[in-house]
């Protein structure tokens, strides 16, 4: 039997390689014979250069961003680059500061340091961040300034509250001949209860008041930039990581595209598929936001269209059985003891391991 491992992180716990690794000693043990095809994903989020290298689709090198700082891209075999905003601005660097205070300005800089190196297919994974600034740090950092009062201002979201316009002027002389990409795992729009303010920064440390500053902050960048047109606030993607999705496409002039579509398109997805018999996936929760495009949907979704059965073991699992089903799973098994988050990576490693292990069985019994 040919078995493709195809996890996605289980966040907080294991990477997507490291759930692999776990579920490929299972397999092992309950099927020495099986042949195994090592295909762990991602979908925009942390872990998506690290992806992308392990299916062999580049290389992660290290970019100079001045001062003694350097941060990891991936140089991809077709002559473009890959970011990734978890490790640049990510809520796990940035955790002890105000919300307020972060900014996108790194991710600014990362993007002129890769056109002055000649890259201009640029790709930037949007999930993982821990900022809310609508990308005006990012803008900001390319030369961009806003208005006030006839005064020329750095970009910030209370500067933008009360400007009269942007100056983009510089900012897209810079990214003349260049293609941006965001790669969203959270089909978010800019504004509204869904957004960027309203339903993300609460998760990032936001106040009720930082709340209503973000929100105005996100509607005065429509009207400045869509000014007496039908504006685009509910693109998805615009909200992603607190905005900065919309920045890439209203101000960079770039395209937005579900994360994980796009990296399985990077790695030959389907010709890594072929002759598989079945496909485990696997994630730490499976919920609503699993339906809406993550990594474990997308490569079900994939992998039935080749006629592959497909299974998913996941940490929690809060969807129906039915809702389940109708993704495409043929099966599914849930880690955990009874429904006690797991400690650490440890305990969440040998939880992974049982349920895979169960999860095979009851497949070989079936067939039988």
């Amino acid at each position: 039997m040919r078995i493709a491992l195809a996890p996605n992180a289980f966040k907080g716990r294991m990477t997507a390689l490291q759930a692999e690794r776990v579920m490929a000693e299972a397999v092992r043990a309950v099927d020495p014979d099986a042949e195994i095809v090592a295909l762990p994903i991602a979908d925009g989020g942390d872990g998506s250069l690290a992806m992308l290298q392990a299916n062999g689709a580049g290389s992660i090198r290290a970019l100079e961003l001045g001062n003694g700082l350097s941060i990891p891209f991936l140089a991809l075999k077709n002559g473009g680059a890959v970011l990734e905003v978890a490790t640049l601005v990510g809520l796990h660097q940035l955790s002890a500061i105000p919300l307020a205070q972060r900014t996108t300005a790194r991710v600014g800089l990362a993007l002129a340091s890769l056109i002055d190196q000649g890259y201009r297919d640029i790709s930037i994974c949007l999930g993982g961040s821990g900022t809310c600034d609508y990308g005006l740090g990012m803008i900001g950092a390319l030369g961009g300034t806003c208005a006030v009062r006839g005064m020329e201002c750095p970009l910030g979201v209370d500067s933008v509250r009360e400007a009269d316009q942007l100056n983009l002027e510089r900012v897209r002389a810079k990214l003349e001949g260049v293609s941006v990409h965001g790669l969203y795992d959270a089909a978010a729009p800019l504004v509204g209860p869904w957004g960027a303010a309203q339903l993300y920064a609460p998760q990032k440390g936001a106040d009720p008041y930082l709340v209503s500053r973000l929100e105005s902050c996100g509607k005065k960048l429509l009207s400045l930039l869509y000014s007496g047109e039908e504006d685009s606030s509910s693109q998805p993607g615009d909200g992603a990581a607190g905005g900065l999705g919309f920045a890439i496409r209203a101000m960079l002039g770039g395209d937005l595209i579900p994360g994980a579509s796009a990296l399985f398109d990077l790695t030959s997805l389907e010709a890594r598929l072929a002759g598989v018999d079945i496909l485990l996936t696997g994630e730490g929760r499976t919920d609503r936001q699993t339906l809406q495009g993550k990594g474990p949907a997308t490569i079900v979704q994939r992998a039935r269209s080749l006629g592959i059965r497909c299974f998913l073991v996941s940490g929690s699992i809060d969807l129906s059985d039915r809702e389940l089903a109708g993704l495409g799973l043929s099966g599914w098994e849930r880690t955990g003891r009874s429904g006690r988050k797991p400690a650490s990576p440890a305990e969440a490693a040998a939880d992974l391991k049982v349920a895979t292990a169960a999860l095979l069985r009851r497949i070989r019994e079936k067939d039988r």
